[in-house]
């Protein structure tokens, strides 16, 4: 079902998967362990630009703070959920990370 963006904070707040205009989340299963609902995703536009992630495993919310245009300041503005535990801000690259490994994923080994 779609809703307008000005109901996607309620979403988000509430880690149910929605549709927006531009705007939209999915629940993202753990790859490395097979653990599904692994972190919750919510998109500006599609896949290449995370705006908001949260970890089940850590209990933790994720936020990007790459530069982005207008529009995408809006949708992070109209899904932003308040009342979350702190933010950890994230480069768009290792927001990538994260939804592809979780936070292990930030995690690199010293050669």
């Amino acid at each position: 079902m779609k809703i307008s963006n000005c109901n996607a904070r309620c979403q988000v707040q509430s880690l149910k998967e929605f549709k927006a205009n531009n705007i939209w989340s999915e629940w993202v299963d753990d790859i490395n362990t097979d653990t599904p609902d692994a972190r919750y995703v919510v998109y500006s536009y599609n896949t290449h630009w995370p705006l908001f992630i949260f970890d089940v495993r850590t209990d933790t919310w994720f936020e990007n703070t790459s530069k982005y245009g207008v529009t995408t300041s809006k949708h992070k503005t109209q899904c932003y959920p308040h009342g979350a535990s702190a933010m950890h801000p994230l480069h768009v690259d290792d927001m990538i990370k994260v939804v592809k490994n979780g936070p292990v994923g930030l995690i690199t080994p010293i050669n």
